[in-house]
């Protein structure tokens, strides 16, 4: 049995996690998507009761919006379609 090879995964694997760190650090978002107080009481209600709740939703699907956008991608691989966000 080669020991080599143990020792080799797990320096790999310690490369790997040291270099992904850094990644994980930039990934925090400096926007922040978290509801003004106002529209986070409308989301937490069991449904909308008027109009004015409805342009908060609204504008923070919007806000949500514009942040995952870039993140999304598409899939199709032979007639088979799909999308998701990174």
């Amino acid at each position: 049995m080669n020991r080599a090879r143990p020792a080799a995964s797990t320096l790999s694997l310690l490369l790997s996690l040291a270099l992904a760190g850094p990644l994980f650090a930039q990934s925090a978002s400096p926007v922040s998507l978290e509801a003004p107080a106002d529209t986070a009481a409308v989301l937490s209600a069991q449904s909308p009761k008027n109009a004015s709740d409805l342009r908060l939703i609204q504008k923070q699907l919007q806000r949500v919006i514009a942040r995952a956008l870039p993140a999304t991608v598409s899939v199709e691989v032979r007639g088979a379609a799909g999308s998701g966000v990174i």
